[in-house]
């Protein structure tokens, strides 16, 4: 089975090249990321951020609700980016969801799955509704960095903003903004 394998390189062309993918040129800024409670309902919301590096962050997150969420309550992810010299923000991402699909299913959009990936990774939130009340669910130590941004995203300012809604009223905002920077020389 080998030897075909190497006759159709040799008899095709076929050049066994190793690809290395690009180099990010850019850092992650954050600037802010701050959490807001909008009803009784959210009996505990807390969020940190500690800056561990240059362009590099752990976000920590906590909640708890007084009743179980109901299934229909959904979640909206925005996110606008302003280029360097632009003087008006882009609408780059609005996805409004049921909260358990998001649970329940894997993400197509990039930018949100990896999101969602690194919260599973460091999060007690179920795979699967319901969310529960009186329970606290967290994410502890949520890296953020350029590795979350594809590699040729330009230099911006974005922010990314999230809100839970049960019945169309407003429960809780997640809010992150900050900018990609040139990484000196040297990293």
């Amino acid at each position: 089975m080998l030897y075909k394998y190497i006759i159709a390189v040799i008899a095709f062309g076929y050049p066994l090249v190793v690809i290395q993918s690009a180099q990010r040129r850019f850092d992650l800024e954050v600037q802010e990321y701050h959490c807001t409670n909008r009803t009784s309902l959210v009996r505990q919301l807390h969020c940190n951020l500690t800056k561990i590096a240059n362009g590099r962050y752990y976000a920590d997150f906590l909640f708890e609700i007084t009743r179980n969420l109901d299934k229909e309550a959904r979640i909206q992810f925005t996110s606008y980016y302003t280029p360097q010299n632009a003087k008006r923000a882009v609408k780059f991402v609005d996805l409004n969801m049921k909260v358990c699909d998001v649970l329940s299913q894997s993400m197509t959009l990039p930018l949100i799955k990896t999101i969602i990936n690194e919260v599973r990774k460091t999060s007690n939130l179920p795979y699967a509704c319901p969310i529960k009340g009186n329970f606290t669910y967290k994410f502890v130590n949520l890296t953020l960095d350029a590795n979350i941004l594809p590699t040729y995203t330009p230099l911006i300012s974005y922010n990314f903003s999230t809100k839970f809604y049960e019945h169309q009223k407003l429960l809780a905002i997640l809010d992150v903004s900050g900018a990609t920077v040139a990484r000196s020389k040297g990293k």
